[in-house]
């Protein structure tokens, strides 16, 4: 028994499965896990894995959100990022990258009222680790109406819903869109953007 795991708009090597069963988030999934000739035996639709997650974080996500209240934030916004590779296989590069979070940081800057809260795929993605020392990303920091969440040795283990739960809405990526997907399921709006005008089953 396999589990879907990713909100995917198309099959991956890396993310294929020869498995007997599989759980996947809905019937809509067929349409990525079951039209290839390598796909798992049967599909099985049991709905988003990770919702059960979502009560135990609504207390730590309101703490978050009355700290960036009291330090001026009336708005708060939640960025999901996506990762970026510079390898064969990357569609945003590291420039692209920086280019999104310095627009949203300087966003933050000039507005004081704005609340940002950072929630990274990966750990190393993290602003102030990707950037450490960078004057964009302490002048953010400087606020106090800057919040990174974040957590693990590799992939970050924050689940998206705790930083959607301390913002009015989110912010994410059309590709993957896993975490905008969870952002709803916790009751958050997200806005999904296309820079790289992807296209897939969704």
């Amino acid at each position: 028994v396999s589990y879907q795991y990713s909100n995917l708009s198309y099959p991956t090597a890396g993310m294929m499965t020869t498995s007997d069963k599989m759980l996947t988030f809905s019937p809509a999934s067929e349409q990525i896990w079951g039209g290839d000739a390598f796909h798992p035996q049967e599909l099985v639709p049991n709905g988003y894995i990770f919702d059960s997650s979502i009560k135990y974080v609504r207390k730590r996500s309101a703490q978050h959100r009355k700290t960036l209240k009291k330090a001026g934030a009336s708005f708060v916004i939640c960025y999901l990022d996506e990762n970026f590779g510079e390898d064969r296989y990357g569609i945003v590069t590291r420039d692209e990258y920086r280019a999104e979070w310095a627009r949203i940081l300087r966003w933050l800057a000039q507005d004081s009222t704005l609340g940002l809260v950072a929630k990274t795929q990966f750990l190393q993605n993290t602003p102030s680790v990707l950037w450490k020392g960078d004057s964009i990303i302490e002048s953010a920091c400087a606020t106090g109406r800057f919040l990174e969440l974040f957590n693990g040795a590799h992939r970050n283990t924050v689940f998206p819903a705790e930083g959607a739960l301390v913002a009015d809405i989110t912010i994410g990526y059309m590709i993957g869109a896993t975490a905008s997907l969870e952002a709803a399921l916790a009751g958050c709006r997200s806005i999904m953007i296309n820079p790289s005008e992807w296209r897939g089953a969704h």
